[in-house]
């Protein structure tokens, strides 16, 4: 799901997402990026030492996103923030 919308933003003109831009733009990347390197660390899929070190990931960006005050930001940065909290609470709860 984070892939979809990744590809989506690289896709978009610069005048689109000037216009359109995520708050969470940067703080999406960012987990984008930590998950992909965690991926190459723990290359076992089903390896108890990735599943541990993943949960305590998903953990700790579940407490991050809390933590971001959805006051004044723009609709696009509302519905980041509520995709990105399901998609964490999805991989908690897996």
């Amino acid at each position: 799901m984070l892939t979809f919308f990744l590809l989506a933003w690289a896709t978009a003109t610069p005048s689109e997402i000037d216009a359109n831009a995520s708050a969470l733009r940067p703080a999406l990347e960012r987990y984008a990026a930590d998950e992909a390197v965690l991926a190459r660390k723990y290359p076992l899929i089903l390896g108890p030492e990735r599943r541990e070190r993943l949960r305590a990931f998903y953990t700790e960006w579940a407490a991050r996103i809390q933590e971001i005050q959805l006051t004044g930001m723009n609709a696009e940065s509302r519905i980041d923030w509520v995709l990105f909290r399901n998609q964490l609470n999805k991989e908690l709860r897996s």
